[in-house]
């Protein structure tokens, strides 16, 4: 288990590494808590609301997490259920 998140770390850190801002934080974040709403992640990565949407969505879009099809819209790291 441990290993498969330190290597989902390193592919995130590969596939965001030219996403300027708060992603750094937001990936070690999911790392210590991969499963994860848009509002847990605003209060413990200290970044507004609208940042941890941003994030969140554009790191969907490039693999690193899945979204669930909620009414609270939770996230967790690609490759684990």
């Amino acid at each position: 288990m441990i290993e498969g998140i330190r290597a989902w770390c390193e592919q995130a850190r590969a596939a965001t590494a030219g996403i300027k801002g708060d992603t750094a934080r937001v990936v070690a974040m999911l790392a210590s808590h991969p499963l994860v709403s848009a509002m847990e992640l605003e209060m413990q990565a200290a970044i507004s609301r609208p940042t941890a949407e941003r994030i969140l969505k554009r790191m969907t879009d490039l693999g690193v997490t899945r979204a669930g099809h909620r009414r609270v819209r939770l996230l967790t790291i690609a490759g684990r259920g």
